[in-house]
């Protein structure tokens, strides 16, 4: 098993596939951060955020008591900056090439959220 990187929405969009596999983005996400900042693009870590239910699953245990930010919702325009200057970068990098696939799924679903106007956030799976 591993960590695996995704998409969450603010709001459902319908019919619209969420299915990326985000193992790639979790195993590359020092060599994506390094690219980033390379490009001059914000990493894509920064759009990370957790709301308190998936800090508890997380952790496995109450977090009654912790102090939990609500969770951060981005626009999807912000972070499709960073994956556009990703993908075109990532043929000439071994590490981001592993992880094209993974980033064209956050693209096509981005592009999708972009269109219907709803905000997104990075999200984590172990």
């Amino acid at each position: 098993m591993g960590t695996a990187l995704y998409i969450a929405l603010e709001q459902e969009i319908p019919d619209l596939d969420m299915m990326i596999d985000g193992k790639m983005l979790g195993k590359a996400e020092e060599s994506l951060t390094n690219a980033a900042r390379r490009l001059g693009v914000r990493p894509l870590m920064e759009f990370f955020s957790i709301s308190a239910d998936e800090a508890e699953n997380l952790i496995g245990a109450e977090v009654t008591g912790m102090e939990i930010p609500a969770a951060q919702w981005f626009s999807a325009e912000e972070c499709l900056k960073t994956v556009d200057a990703l993908l075109a970068d990532a043929e000439a990098s071994p590490q981001l090439k592993k992880a094209k696939d993974d980033l064209i799924g956050c693209q096509r679903i981005l592009r999708e959220a972009q269109r219907h106007g709803v905000r997104w956030r990075l999200a984590i799976d172990f």
